[in-house]
């Protein structure tokens, strides 16, 4: 779980400073996903389209992160009815876990959504974005834990939220290490070489290309409801009052994305997302702007108004 490097280090930190060892990994309960190791099947929330958290804390459950949905951890599997079951991908209740065993007797707490109180005589702190925001004393070891893994989602500005909450984690320790399993990606270079400049010029050169904020203005119109032809009815809608505003701009410099094929469902409703790239968000958006304040299933969110 932890590099023989990584753990000589905490254990260095440990024995001979009177400081603290933050570990950080964005990823809170203890496993990704519960699968089973004969068929393969994954929990899913019944409420959402995606797969239940194994959490081991406070009690062992499955969690979906969205609409809070819990099960009882199972002991067979529902489709062959075997048990081999198993949590795949670590989390922040893992990796509690793992350094209890390996460090007995040394005072460890967990920061996260889920455990938010802080034990002030710990020496290890283990913690999700929640535990960059809290005080815990002197930090002599501050360790990202594959920061990779937040890069499968998909916004456009991920990348700079990771590279912030790095920045950020090594602003507070003496020491900062990056534990990952890719070390040639760019983000990571930029990071272990303390190349602001890079990461600035290759992102922005991204953005540029794609025509992303602070090149464009970017807008969803996030559609939700628990009938699919209603929701298809008020989308077809909203996009066709929308291509019709575009047209008027001169040049054609706006752009209208909707794919009815990339469709969640979140607590029981379904969730189309229309995105608009424009240099005139409010003359596109002016139209249905009564529409998104008089109909609660329609949510805007604007990315950013000042175009450079």
């Amino acid at each position: 779980m932890l590099s023989v490097a990584t753990m000589e280090q905490i254990a260095l930190t440990l024995a001979e400073t009177p400081d603290n060892v933050l570990i950080y990994l964005n990823r809170r309960g203890a496993y990704k996903a519960y699968i089973c190791k004969d068929c393969s099947h994954t929990w899913k929330c019944d409420h959402c389209d995606v797969a239940m958290t194994l959490h081991t804390s406070p009690k062992n459950l499955l969690l979906c992160h969205h609409c809070h949905a819990t099960e009882p951890m199972p002991e067979t599997c529902p489709k062959c009815h075997g048990h081999q079951l198993s949590g795949i991908g670590i989390a922040v209740q893992s990796v509690e876990q793992f350094l209890r065993k390996e460090f007995p007797g040394t005072e460890i707490c967990r920061l996260d959504r889920d455990q938010k109180n802080l034990v002030k005589t710990a020496r290890i702190f283990i913690g999700t974005e929640y535990a960059l925001r809290h005080c815990i004393g002197t930090v002599g070891l501050a360790i990202s834990l594959l920061p990779e893994s937040e890069l499968n989602i998909p916004e456009f500005d991920i990348e700079e939220r990771v590279y912030a909450n790095i920045r950020a984690l090594g602003s507070i320790a003496r020491e900062c290490v990056v534990e990952t399993h890719a070390p040639k990606l760019p983000l990571i270079r930029d990071l272990l070489d303390g190349n602001y400049k890079s990461f600035l010029t290759r992102t922005l050169a991204e953005r540029k290309r794609y025509r992303y904020p602070p090149y464009s203005g970017l807008a969803y119109i996030r559609v939700k409801h628990r009938n699919t032809a209603v929701l298809e009815d008020l989308c077809a809608k909203l996009d066709n009052k929308l291509r019709i505003e575009t047209d008027k701009i001169v040049p054609p410099v706006s752009q209208v994305l909707y794919d009815r094929s990339v469709r969640l469902k979140r607590a029981g409703e379904y969730i189309d997302t229309i995105m608009i790239r424009s240099d005139s968000l409010a003359q596109i958006l002016a139209p249905i702007r009564k529409e998104i304040l008089r109909n609660r299933s329609i949510e805007l969110l604007i990315r950013w108004e000042k175009i450079l």
